[in-house]
């Protein structure tokens, strides 16, 4: 298993997450405490979508909102690989907790 940990949204950027090569070889991520914010959450949230391999994700204590919440919520509609997702200590409210709870309804992995 595959570990890796970014150290701030920059980087998720120059590893291009956004177009899913660094994580499409990655069974699991830690980017806890990196102060990811909404922007980063988003780029997740793309890689998420045609992610075969990243099982684990651990977002714990960054700065993720109820906005952040919906583009990984989005994402992980379609998503069958990740099995953990780590969102503990953010800034999301039941809002975007609803909506990432109603994300999971139809997903079968997490």
């Amino acid at each position: 298993m595959h570990k890796y940990k970014v150290q701030s949204v920059a980087a998720v950027e120059a590893c291009g997450w956004s177009a899913i090569p660094c994580v499409g070889v990655l069974s699991s991520s830690i980017e806890q405490d990196n102060n990811i914010t909404d922007e980063g959450a988003g780029l997740l949230a793309d890689a998420l979508r045609g992610n075969t391999a990243l099982e684990r994700l651990n977002l714990h204590d960054n700065n993720i909102t109820d906005r952040g919440a919906r583009l990984l919520a989005d994402a992980l509609r379609g998503n069958t690989a990740l099995k953990m997702l780590y969102l503990g200590q953010n800034n999301i409210t039941d809002r975007g907790a609803g909506l990432l709870a109603d994300a999971l309804r139809g997903n079968t992995a997490l």
